[in-house]
């Protein structure tokens, strides 16, 4: 067996747990329960302000944002990550960009606060404090919008594009910046 120097393995369990906080935000935002709880272990807990609890009684949180918001994305950027032997502390940062049906548009930033553990070689969330700094919402008539049927449009559900393996365009050549 080979041994990995502990500099290669630092790198390796930070981008697994990186790949936690991802699914996370990729699972809600497709409303794929399957990849938002692989982020998390079993008996994961999680203070989300609006839910408080396990995260085995989470299930439908997806459904719960689709209720409110007719669009939805959940962006992570800067991440601080402590190993310690089989735990780990991570410090996230967020954005969520959430379309109402009546074309406000509320924004949110924040922290995911998250304590990790190593199981049988998988790191996963085990506890996670979501530290909301600031809300804003702007109103219809101060956004603007594309025309119809100039991009894909998103699904939160797998007939999204990001599902399709292999990707593959379908659409008829376009070039509307030609002379």
């Amino acid at each position: 067996m080979d041994v990995i120097p502990d500099q290669l393995q630092r790198l390796i369990d930070k981008d697994a747990i990186r790949d936690c906080v991802l699914a996370y935000a990729r699972g809600l935002d497709r409303e794929d329960e399957t990849i938002l709880l692989s982020g998390f272990h079993p008996h994961a807990c999680d203070d989300h302000g609006s839910y408080i609890g396990p995260i085995s009684k989470f299930t439908g949180r997806a459904s719960a944002t689709r209720h409110r918001w007719d669009v939805y994305q959940h962006h992570v950027t800067n991440q601080t990550i402590d190993i310690e032997g089989d735990g780990a502390h991570a410090e996230t940062y967020f954005f969520a960009n959430l379309v109402r049906p009546d074309g406000h548009i509320d924004l949110t930033g924040g922290r995911y606060i998250d304590r990790l553990e190593r199981i049988e070689g998988r790191w996963g969330i085990a506890e996670r404090v979501t530290v909301v700094e600031w809300g804003a919402t702007i109103p219809p008539e101060q956004t603007g919008w594309l025309p119809p049927g100039l991009f894909i449009p998103a699904t939160h559900d797998k007939d999204d594009p990001s599902y399709q393996r292999p990707l593959k365009i379908t659409r008829e050549f376009r070039d509307l910046g030609a002379k």
